[in-house]
């Protein structure tokens, strides 16, 4: 198995499993999003369309995933035509990295729909507090995803540092 086969088989788990995590939240939302309640009409969609944004990471991790394991395993050499680890360390990191920004996309819409309707009944005014955690949680996402084949390589290189390679003179 190769580098490339084994991100991309890593990665279909991953997109599955964000699938199979989320279809019953999207069900159980959906069903009370619909349901008669007090809160504003688009107010009621903010958990839906949060639980949405995870199908999508899934849906798109699975349907994509041979592009995405082509992506993230370019120019990858093993020394071992056996090894595929750093193909399963790229997938791995990538899909942190979408999980990190799809989370915090989604808390980033939820407290910034909350914001926008306690903004006319604050005395205080807005405060960003809320917003670093989602905001953070975004950025390191994004930042695993987008570098995912820097982090696998540096972690490569420090996995083998020291390490006695048979083409040392003795």
């Amino acid at each position: 198995m190769t580098p490339r086969n084994a991100a991309e088989v890593a990665l279909g788990v991953a997109g599955i499993y964000f699938l199979a995590e989320h279809v019953p939240a999207a069900i159980l939302t959906l069903v009370s999003t619909l349901e008669e309640h007090d809160q504003v009409t688009w107010l009621r969609w903010v958990g839906f369309a949060q639980v949405l944004l995870m199908l999508a990471a899934g849906f798109s991790l699975f349907w994509f995933r041979a592009p995405f394991a082509a992506c993230l395993t370019r120019h990858m050499e093993t020394s071992d035509p056996q090894t595929v680890a750093p193909g399963v360390h790229a997938a791995a990191v990538s899909v942190l990295g979408l999980f990190f920004f799809v989370s915090g996309v989604s808390s980033l819409l939820g407290v910034a729909a909350v914001a926008r309707e306690q903004m006319p009944f604050s005395k205080t005014g807005f405060s960003a507090t809320p917003f670093i955690q989602p905001g953070t949680q975004t950025l390191l996402g994004a930042a695993l995803f987008l570098g995912t084949r820097g982090i696998v390589r540096v972690w490569t290189t420090l996995r083998t540092a020291g390490r006695h390679h048979d083409g040392d003179a003795a």
